[in-house]
């Protein structure tokens, strides 16, 4: 396989992976915060999980490509995947149980699960530079 074939197998897999994990992520959140508020509600249709999961797979499978692209490309690929679950997760909850002033609870989690995963991004992000090795090649002259 060439070097393009590789590159679109790995975005492929980054986006398929984005968008399971995103939409696990989302459940994940929806399931948390319901817990910790009202109790799991009984009477939930199944259209709701089926809409959560499809808006965290949409943001997952668009967001995780393109963040291990940029900004992840040192980090290992299973950390990443995990670091920026467990932001979304804890965003997304977090977002939900903020109080709803101008806009609907959904939205903040919304919100909330964006800003967990950019804040999950950044920090892997930068405890990956620190962890790299340093470049020693410069020659002195002397």
């Amino acid at each position: 396989m060439n070097r393009t074939g590789r590159i679109l197998a790995v975005t492929a897999g980054l986006i398929v992976g984005g968008a399971v994990f995103g939409g696990l992520a989302a459940l994940a959140a929806l399931l948390i915060a319901f817990a910790l508020t009202e109790g799991m509600p009984i009477d939930v249709p199944t259209d709701v999980y089926e809409m959560v999961f499809g808006v965290g797979a949409l943001f997952g499978g668009v967001l995780f490509p393109v963040t291990c692209w940029v900004l992840l490309r040192r980090v290992a690929l299973g950390l990443a995947l995990l670091g920026t679950v467990v932001g979304t997760i804890a965003g997304g909850t977090v977002g939900w149980l903020l109080p709803a002033h101008d806009i609907d609870q959904v939205y903040n989690s919304v919100i909330g699960a964006v800003i967990g995963f950019l804040i999950a991004t950044v920090l892997l992000r930068v405890l990956a530079s620190r962890a790299a090795p340093r470049d020693e090649t410069r020659v002195s002259v002397g």
